[in-house]
């Protein structure tokens, strides 16, 4: 147990990653999961789709979906339930998907879901921002095709503090890793 206060309940885990992990799929509804650390939140998102039963390289229908940029009428750190994907145009060295929003609303993203730069720690589907090799015919192709900028995606289960401010949730769940704090 842990020190309970004015509904705060603050614990001191070996394995704080996993005691989260655990507590968020006791009780997923309105529920957010944050962290400090992008590596933590990756893994806590993989430990989770594990445990739920999901082994592809991209969310399943249903799965919630963190957009990583303001655009198409999206904004930074918004979650979304993914419904779909289609292939989407190869803009420059970028190769882009259609993600079908999951609400039955029928709008989709153009996203990018390579991940972030190569060389730089990036993984596919960690929402950073992709390796382009020639911005200038990126942008070209873009205004040919009339297409809008690809926002990038990653898993929706875990934020970081830096992409859950303002947001809201029935209940909270903050971890740290060690060396963290």
């Amino acid at each position: 147990g842990g020190v309970v206060e004015e509904g705060y309940e603050y614990v001191r885990e070996t394995r704080p990653g996993a005691r989260a992990v655990e507590e968020y799929l006791a009780d997923r509804e309105d529920t957010l999961l944050i962290t400090w650390r992008n590596a933590a939140r990756m893994s806590a998102n993989k430990a989770i789709r594990a445990k739920l039963g999901h082994e592809g390289p991209l969310p399943d229908d249903g799965e919630p979906v963190l957009v990583r940029r303001n655009s198409q009428d999206f904004m930074n750190g918004e979650i979304i339930p993914c419904g779909g994907w289609e292939e989407g145009p190869v803009l420059d060295s970028l190769r882009t998907l259609w993600m079908t929003v999951g609400d039955g609303s029928g709008r989709k993203i153009l996203a990018t879901v390579e991940g972030g730069e190569r060389g730089k720690g990036g993984e596919p589907f960690d929402g950073g921002q992709p390796w382009v090799e020639n911005w200038r015919k990126f942008h070209s192709q873009l205004r040919a095709g009339q297409y809008p900028i690809p926002i990038p995606l990653t898993w929706g289960y875990v934020i970081t503090c830096h992409a859950g401010q303002g947001s809201q949730a029935r209940r909270t769940i903050v971890f740290l890793e060690p060396g963290d704090d």
